[in-house]
């Protein structure tokens, strides 16, 4: 099993330390140490830091003592994420051969949505802020439209 620091490592480019860093309120050497092994018995030079990983490890540990239930569904909580992260981007509706259709089809639903909204009353505060909304909607269905399409072309 990958350790943290591991996980941590593969993904951090010195964008994604500042993405990071910004993300939790702490700078980018702490994000940097995130990625690196902590001193422990094994290795007692390591000059990492403990990280958000290791965070929601010590809870799951904790609630098994108690409630191991408890701390497998903590577990497949964040299983859920990453699930419905995919179902945002588009990801997992690669797996339907007709997904860019159906996504292409639904994309021009929500823009209609937008010019609706606005034709109807163009000069109406109220119509803007639902537009605003409306707009929200056609960049989700147009980014999980470009996320299906890139998994597309990178397993073609």
């Amino acid at each position: 099993m990958k350790r943290s620091w591991e996980i941590i490592a593969e993904l951090l480019t010195a964008n994604i330390k500042k993405v990071l860093a910004l993300s939790f309120g702490v700078n980018t050497d702490t994000v940097g140490a995130w990625a690196r092994s902590f001193a422990t018995d094994d290795d007692p030079t390591g000059t990492g830091k403990h990280n958000p990983l290791d965070q929601a490890e010590r809870y799951i540990r904790v609630a098994h003592r108690y409630n191991p239930g408890n701390a497998r569904e903590a577990a497949y909580y964040f299983v859920g994420v990453v699930d419905e992260l995919d179902r945002q981007a588009g990801i997992s509706a690669a797996d339907d051969e007709d997904a860019p259709c159906h996504l292409l089809a639904q994309s021009a639903v929500e823009h209609a949505d937008v010019v609706f909204v606005l034709a109807g009353e163009p000069n109406n505060p109220k119509a803007w802020r639902k537009a605003r909304t409306e707009i929200g909607q056609a960049v989700a269905k147009l980014n999980e439209l470009d996320g299906c399409l890139e998994k597309l072309l990178r397993e073609n």
